[in-house]
């Protein structure tokens, strides 16, 4: 019987009954149809009955057996379902209590359904307040009266937060306690009515930035009043200045009569030398400290740029020694007038020059040449090929008294000011200096002006490259 493998002991009893059954039905009626030619009909209901019953009892057998298997493992399913809910929900018990934030979520009747020891204690409730039941209006009305939100008719203040609170809108704000903390709260409907609230406490960082702009202001204060100083002593400190200058040019050129003595002359010379030299870096100083301070003014007119560096030449080899580096002007004479601040602009030019024949030897070249780009506007270059300077150091050459290194410091004098105070002028004209260089290649200064301060007809000229 190969059917009943692996069958229980009831069902192979009723198997084997109903087979026995059967048989001896068949068996019966076999021998009533060998003794009479007709079979009475209360043997065939007989076996017929007897057959019936054996199968009701099989199946009655199948059916308790298999209920039964179904309610165990029914049984198993449920707790096996039950251990991994408590599983997750001690998961989220450990999560709740641990994220470094506060929680609070309310139904949609406004009453607490949790809050986690966090936001019990950034927000200073009691513990009957911060535990499922509590309702919101008697959460809003205990901060109200005592204090949190400041003087406030809390009936009237907790209607309209109720109010507002079931609206179920998401909302963000921060909230500054009496003790000086500061809680940022996040807040965001749930999908069947209620909300839940995070809180996190922002006080150190809201203390950083006020630090940050408390010093930003100290220090913005402190450049003021270093620029307001230094324009206010300009008379003070040029006035002695140019006595100096003025008379120590007198006795060089010996404008009362001979001195009697040559280096009685020559002191003086030095005298004058080093006195211009101090001017010119007072002035640069002055000039940088009003472009700080933004009071510093363009008087602008027409500029001849080829006659102004042409002009500026003139003085940079005046100033040079006789074994100078080369210098050449390749500025076009064609250009279009330059709307600008001439003073300034010479100022510039004289900076990038000066700075380039102090790094550059005397068998070395130094040009200046300008054109119109591709975008209209204006590019003047100062290229040499002295001793360069690594490229990385170029942002802090453009930041005021700040030098290559301490080696050029000692080899080559000079205030630092000259690249930085260059910056700011141009800038004050709306241009921009850019710088490119690299150690024994030279070093080339490019100032661009927009295409709005050239003054006159450009189309013909916008054809010219840029100075490379």
């Amino acid at each position: 019987m190969t059917f009943l493998k692996g069958a229980s002991l009831p069902v192979a009893l009723a198997s084997a009954l109903l087979g026995m059954t059967v048989l001896a039905s068949a068996y019966a009626g076999w021998q009533t149809l060998a003794r009479a030619a007709e079979p009475s009909w209360q043997v065939i209901a007989l076996c017929s009955a007897a057959a019936a019953a054996a199968a009701l009892w099989l199946w009655i057998t199948l059916w308790r057996q298999g209920r039964g298997k179904t309610t165990d493992q029914t049984a198993v399913a449920a707790g096996a379902g039950e251990r991994q809910l408590s599983r997750q929900s001690e998961m989220f018990d450990t999560v709740f209590a641990s994220v470094p934030a506060g929680i609070s979520v309310f139904d949609a009747d406004l009453t607490l359904l949790a809050a986690n020891d966090m936001a019990r204690e950034m927000l200073g409730l009691p513990a009957e307040l911060a535990r499922p039941g509590a309702k919101y209006a008697d959460i809003i009305r205990y901060n109200a009266e005592r204090g949190e939100y400041g003087d406030v008719d809390v009936d009237a203040f907790v209607q309209d937060r109720v109010a507002g609170a079931r609206r179920f809108e998401p909302h963000r704000f921060e909230r500054l306690r009496p003790d000086g903390s500061v809680i940022d709260m996040y807040g965001n409907p749930l999908p069947k009515g209620g909300f839940i609230t995070v809180y996190v406490d922002i006080t150190e960082r809201k203390q950083a930035v006020e630090q940050q702009h408390r010093a930003l202001e100290q220090a913005e204060s402190a450049n003021r009043a270093k620029s307001q100083f230094l324009a206010n002593m300009s008379h003070e400190l040029r006035t002695p200045l140019n006595a100096i200058i003025g008379f120590a040019e007198v006795i060089a050129r010996e404008m009362r009569g001979p001195i009697g003595q040559s280096h009685y002359v020559e002191y003086a010379r030095d005298i004058h030398g080093s006195g211009t030299h101090l001017l010119s870096l007072i002035n640069d100083i002055l000039d940088l400290s009003k472009a700080e301070a933004g009071k510093l003014e363009l008087r602008e007119e027409e500029v001849d740029l080829a006659d102004l560096a042409a002009e500026c030449l003139r003085l940079v080899r005046g100033r040079a020694d006789g074994d100078a580096a080369d210098l050449r002007n390749l500025v076009p004479a064609d250009l279009p007038p330059l709307r600008a601040d001439r003073r300034m602009l010479k100022q510039i030019l004289l900076n990038l020059l000066s700075n380039a024949l102090k790094f550059t030897p005397a068998e070395g070249r130094i040009v200046i040449e300008a054109g119109i780009d591709r975008s209209g506007a204006l590019a003047i270059s100062v290229a040499d090929s002295g001793i360069g300077m690594p490229s990385e150091l170029i942002p802090t050459l453009l930041q005021p008294f700040n030098q290559a290194d301490n080696s050029l410091t000692r080899k080559h004098q000079g205030s630092g000011l000259g690249l930085s105070l260059v910056q700011s002028l141009v800038e004050l004209h709306g241009g921009r200096l850019e710088l490119t260089s690299d150690v024994q290649d030279g070093t080339t200064a490019t100032v661009t002006f927009p295409p709005e301060r050239l003054i006159g007809e450009r189309s013909a000229r916008r054809g010219q490259t840029r100075p490379q």
